[in-house]
């Protein structure tokens, strides 16, 4: 469902709902990527705490999977809503096209994450390593 009317009163609302969720993401895809090195650099034996590679394996795809349904959602909103993500992107200056840009560049990290050859450590670690490298960690506010 598309949003009508005057998006004056929505612009900084959902500005804020953007910002949020953007760091969300991508915190959580730079954490995930970190756990699953630690895991990956311990024990694989499947005892408590240290997850057997095709678990951590598992993880990961669950992780690309997740990020992918995030960013179709995300997308199918911004389609049906444009000129309101458009009006919210406005008050910091962003264009539709420049978050499509940074959107795109995140999914192409989920999609790499879920193609990546995960049965190996070595290939599992690679394929954090490349999503971090992807990914840059979005900065904190200095007071």
């Amino acid at each position: 469902m598309a949003l009508t009317g005057n998006y004056a009163a929505l612009n900084w609302r959902l500005m804020a709902h953007l910002a949020q969720g953007t760091v969300y993401v991508v915190d959580n895809m730079r954490n995930n990527a970190n756990q699953h090195l630690t895991w990956l650099s311990g024990t694989l034996d499947g005892s408590p705490g240290n997850p057997t590679l095709a678990q951590i394996a598992q993880f990961m795809n669950d992780c690309a999977a997740s990020y992918t349904s995030i960013f179709a959602t995300v997308t199918t909103f911004a389609q049906n809503n444009s000129a309101a993500v458009s009006a919210a992107l406005n008050v910091w200056g962003i264009t539709l096209a420049a978050a499509n840009t940074e959107l795109t560049a995140l999914k192409a990290a989920a999609t790499a994450l879920a193609a990546a050859d995960k049965t190996t450590v070595a290939n599992a670690q690679a394929a954090c390593n490349a999503l971090l490298a992807a990914v840059p960690a979005v900065p904190g506010i200095q007071f």
